[in-house]
């Protein structure tokens, strides 16, 4: 018979997660087309897995298990973005499914562990409606995964050992960072049963040999499948890419992909370069290429340093979660006897690589801390009740008892509290909405590959919604008249149909005095007035491109 205590704290995670689930829905439909860059690779490439095109489901740059779970619902709907939505929102719930786990497994006490599953919901049930990326679902499945490997088990059982791996493997899917990361955490794992002294080496090895081969057996065929596709051993493309953006060259602050400053056209079936992005016109530089690098590679992991803190106070107010990750593993005594009889103090070793994998390539993006940030509830709450505890036979008082729950609301509550508010104010970003009325009003008229160049982010949006191609852009920042003069030739032999701008007369004057395009705007959109007032401008090309450039078919 279960435990009352067991069905008391199962009930409470099921209303938690029913909770969260009616808060991601509504928030899902209202932010329908909250998308970037990124949300297009990854619904392109769901599309491509529900059709059946799998040469183009297949990049080193995007984690294939976000797109996975989307492409089935691909089938079930006509709306563009509506899979990458459900997709987010079983991210989300995955994450604090890890979390709890996570949390219940290191001992944090059922109140305390309750509380903190809540606290991610509200965080993560918000972060479902923003644009679609897979780092929640990698927090979850890590997390997930450093459960079972610090389940008292895990040393002895291949069922738990296995469920390690198997989650590990899992979160590699999700994203390639995942791959050092989890080994990390097998690592990791072991030092911290050794430091308990519940075990011997020698079966701590075995233990971890198996995890780790169950994660190489899940992470090891599309590890193959990119091999064989580029031509040489390959887990990902990433890394390599977002070191070059942060290169000696680059300017603070300026990192910019490719894609957005190149005229190319993507690869038949593709709508942008973007899907899968090749490491050629990026920068090379290396650590040990020479002294110059070597120094900027120590530049760049203590600016990054920076960049986490302030990332940190974005879902920590009062940046108690760094503090207690670190607090609560490093300074107490008995040291040892109290890593042995509080778990949840090894939070702080599995945040180390969770963060660490990030501080030497490009690391400004707020969601790289979201593995973390259950562990940071998770600490602060664990450490702020060991602070506070009574002494033995004491009387607990009723402040040391709510101490923990107030503390960690401030800190992690009150900053998810003001996301959800805003994010339930706001609704799908204008330029998207825009994009896609033109996007599919020329996708009910328009030739098939014709393609669409410039425009910036809205120049793919709207090539994305007309599954068009796009075919870059000549610079990174707006167009005006100047952009056009400068790069006159470029723009007169990109391969494509349409030139895309904002609304700027200066600029769609000198498009066509300067290159005879003719604004098709009204044609397209079937509303002249409407056009009038529209916010963006589609142009047509009148000749044919310069020669040497294969005009797209029609």
């Amino acid at each position: 018979m279960t435990d009352p205590t067991v069905r008391r704290e199962r009930l409470g995670l099921a209303l938690i997660l029913l909770g969260q689930l009616a808060l991601a829905i509504p928030l899902g439909i209202r932010h329908a087309l909250e998308i970037r860059p990124d949300s297009i690779a990854y619904l392109r490439i769901a599309r491509y897995v529900a059709e059946g095109r799998f040469d183009l489901a297949v990049s080193g740059y995007w984690g294939p298990l976000l797109s996975w779970i989307a492409a089935p619902v691909v089938r079930l709907t006509d709306h563009p973005v509506a899979p990458a939505r459900v997709a987010m929102i079983v991210a989300s719930l995955v994450m604090t499914l890890g979390a709890f786990a996570l949390l219940r497994r290191l001992e944090l006490e059922p109140r305390l562990r309750l509380f903190a599953a809540a606290l991610v919901a509200l965080a993560a049930g918000t972060w479902s409606a923003r644009p679609i990326t897979p780092d929640m679902l990698l927090a979850g499945l890590l997390l997930w995964g450093a459960s079972r490997l610090v389940d008292p088990t895990w040393p002895d059982r291949r069922g738990v050992q296995l469920a390690a791996g198997a989650l590990l493997g899992l979160a590699y899917l999700a994203k390639a960072v995942a791959l050092p990361v989890g080994a990390a955490f097998v690592l990791v794992a072991c030092g911290l049963w050794a430091v308990a002294g519940r075990t011997d080496v020698r079966r701590l090895a075995s233990a971890a040999g198996v995890t780790l081969l169950l994660f190489a057996a899940l992470a090891g065929p599309w590890i193959a499948v990119l091999s064989a596709r580029y031509g040489r051993p390959t887990f990902s493309t990433s890394g390599r890419i977002n070191q070059a953006i942060v290169g000696p060259d680059v300017p603070e602050g300026r990192a910019v992909h490719q894609y957005r400053v190149t005229i190319a056209r993507p690869e038949p079936g593709r709508v942008t370069v973007w899907e899968d992005p090749g490491e050629s016109g990026y920068p090379r530089w290396s650590p040990t290429g020479s002294l110059r690098e070597l120094r900027h590679q120590f530049v760049l992991v203590r600016r990054n340093h920076v960049e986490l803190l302030k990332n940190f106070v974005a879902y920590d107010l009062l940046t108690l979660g760094p503090l207690a990750l670190f607090a609560a593993l490093l300074f107490h005594r008995p040291w040892r006897e109290n890593m042995r009889r509080e778990r949840w103090r090894w939070l702080g070793a599995f945040a180390l690589p969770a963060l660490a994998i990030y501080l030497p390539v490009y690391a400004r993006a707020a969601r790289y801390l979201f593995p973390v940030y259950p562990m940071m509830i998770g600490a602060t709450l664990g450490l702020i009740a060991w602070t506070v505890a009574p002494p033995a036979g004491a009387r607990d008082a009723r402040w040391r008892r709510w101490l923990p729950f107030a503390a960690a609301f401030v800190s992690f509550g009150v900053p998810a509290t003001l996301d959800l508010a805003a994010a339930a104010a706001a609704g799908s970003p204008p330029v998207v909405v825009a994009a896609r009325q033109l996007g599919e009003a020329l996708a009910r008229s328009a030739p098939a590959g014709a393609g669409i160049v410039g425009g910036g982010d809205a120049g793919l949006y709207t090539a994305f919604f007309a599954d068009q191609p796009w075919c870059g852009d000549v610079q990174y920042e707006r167009w005006t008249a100047a952009t056009v003069k400068e790069h006159r030739e470029a723009l007169a032999g990109a391969p494509c149909r349409w030139v895309l701008v904002r609304h700027d007369p200066g600029v769609e004057n000198a498009l066509g005095s300067e290159l005879g395009f003719a604004d098709v705007t009204g044609a397209v959109l079937g509303d002249p007035d409407l056009a009038a007032r529209f916010p963006l401008r589609l142009f047509e090309r009148r000749e044919p491109p310069a020669r040497g450039i294969t005009a797209p078919s029609e």
